[in-house]
């Protein structure tokens, strides 16, 4: 039974915004679980206020681009996901480089996880134990919500 998720979605306000209809899904498909978002810094206020969301954690992503001494804190908000023992991760935004699927792999692998979920477009889905082939014709909003779909989630059939 999935009682504790964890979704990734470390990109910006717009990006946050089009996953809106993803996040739902896993609320309507875990209506018990407490579900977590990871997201950057810049979108954190705005995730704080989805009503299906549980609990925000905030990623410096962009600070890390500024200040090596970030990854610092960035260490310490692992061993902190690590504490909340997921039932599943889902990294819903597109993997698209090798050093990349590097970076969100050790990330995934760093917090504790019986699922490890995401796209696997390019064989990128590196580290992930649940690997979503999605149609590379597909818009991006659509492809996070069949990510949530193949995940557990439920649609409604609203919109955004």
């Amino acid at each position: 039974m999935i009682k504790n998720i964890l979704v990734i979605i470390v990109a910006g306000i717009g990006d946050l915004v089009l996953a809106s209809k993803a996040l739902r899904f896993f609320r309507n498909g875990y209506p018990k679980a407490k579900i977590h978002a990871l997201v950057s810094s810049d979108t954190y206020l705005l995730a704080k206020n989805y009503p299906y969301i549980d609990k925000v954690w905030q990623f410096p992503i962009r600070e890390l681009r500024k200040s090596k001494k970030t990854l610092f804190n960035i260490l310490k908000l692992i061993r902190q996901l690590r504490k909340e023992s997921f039932d599943m991760v889902i990294n819903l935004y597109p993997v698209g480089s090798w050093l990349g699927a590097l970076r969100m792999g050790l990330l995934i692998s760093m917090i504790k996880s019986k699922i490890k979920a995401g796209e696997n477009r390019k064989g990128f889905g590196l580290f992930l134990n649940k690997k979503i082939n999605i149609n590379g014709g597909m818009h991006f909003c659509d492809k996070m919500m069949e990510i949530a779909l193949e995940c557990g989630g439920i649609s409604d059939n609203r919109g955004i």
